[in-house]
């Protein structure tokens, strides 16, 4: 048996193998949702799963008529849910405690909407989409696995059909009507992007951002906090300094927790996480105190009374990632998830590297 928890501890439950799944995901939804390079999940038996404590906490989100996205409430991580199937449970495994059982990721999927920045460096097979011969509940050909749920063909979770014109309404947007969308073309128009600019936000719309110019450099985060905040093998994000940092919409529905929990990006100060309190999905987040060691110009604790000096950007959370200019590193390495491994050239530090986090 496997426990689990969310970051804050306010909900906890247990899973048991066999794991009917054990893949990384990159589909646009699991990026955009968990605000990492992929989602990482394991599948087991409803029957072999319980809840522990915490149910009033969690909020639900539904990203497509095939799947919710249940996430906690307090602190933004990504809890368990069905699949389609009522008989399954899919569970992130970055809130998973120990080795489970000494099984590993078997395998890729959805490669083909993998983030531009993912450089896949292991031997896992890639699906562009769900293995070959899977398919949904309802439409088992004879002598199929019941269990074998997932659909062919074009990413489900994706926020827009495979054709549709990118200016076209986004059927998962929570503004139909386009009044956000307006306000913020509206604002972009008074203040011009650079051409290098990229854009990001939440998976229902709420919120958005703009950063000027690219990312610098990407921190893939494998302590415990991280993985539990985004429910993946680590957390991938940029430090990214305020002034490039600006927020089209979506403030009032931000929620930020700061828990003084290892695993944070500067020496000093907790780990802090932002969420979207309608959907749930990881957006930018202050880089606490600690940040002034790293960066010299000063970090700031959400509701320290002063503005931060920079952000810490999931990686899923922004629209296209280009490939960092500084390229990347591994953080927190020492506490990795006993699951996962390395397979990269990238550097790696036990901790943070020498200096701490710079902000780009």
């Amino acid at each position: 048996m496997a426990a689990g928890r969310c970051l804050c501890g306010a909900v906890r439950f247990e899973a048991e193998p066999p794991w009917r799944w054990f893949a990384h995901c990159h589909c646009s939804i699991c990026r955009r949702h968990h605000g990492s390079l992929f989602s990482t999940s394991v599948g087991t038996d409803a029957s072999r799963f319980r809840w522990i404590a915490g149910g009033e906490h969690v909020r639900r989100y539904r990203a497509s008529p095939a799947f919710e996205r249940p996430f906690c409430g307090r602190c933004g991580s990504k809890l368990p849910a069905p699949p389609q199937d009522p008989r399954l449970v899919n569970v992130p495994a970055g809130m998973l405690d120990g080795d489970l059982g000494g099984a590993t990721p078997r395998t890729r999927i959805f490669v083909a909407s993998k983030a531009a920045c993912d450089g896949i460096a292991d031997a896992l097979p890639r699906h562009d989409a769900y293995p070959p011969g899977a398919c949904p509940p309802g439409a088992h050909p004879p002598g199929a696995d019941p269990y074998d749920i997932h659909p062919t063909g074009a990413d489900p979770y994706d926020a827009r059909p495979s054709g549709a014109d990118p200016h076209d309404a986004d059927p998962h947007d929570a503004d139909p009507s386009g009044a956000r969308a307006a306000e913020a073309s509206d604002e972009r128009r008074a203040r011009p992007e650079p051409a290098t600019a990229l854009t990001g936000g939440c998976a229902c719309g709420a919120i958005a951002f703009r950063i000027a110019g690219g990312i610098g450099k990407l921190l893939h985060n494998h302590a415990a906090a991280a993985r539990r905040s985004r429910g993946a093998a680590y957390a991938s994000d940029a430090a990214v300094a305020a002034e490039r940092l600006h927020w089209l919409r979506g403030l009032d529905s931000l929620e930020t927790i700061s828990l003084d929990a290892p695993g944070a990006p500067t020496p000093a100060g907790p780990f802090t996480a932002a969420f979207c309190r309608v959907c749930g999905a990881l957006q930018p987040s202050p880089l606490v105190d600690g940040a002034a060691d790293a960066d010299g110009g000063g970090g700031a604790q959400p509701g320290a009374g002063r503005e931060p000096a920079a952000f810490l950007v999931p990686c899923g959370a922004i629209d296209s990632a280009p490939a960092p200019a500084a390229g990347a590193v591994h953080i927190h390495v020492a506490s990795k998830a006993e699951w996962f491994g390395i397979a990269d050239s990238l550097p790696r530090f036990a901790a943070l590297p020498p200096g701490g986090v710079r902000a780009g």
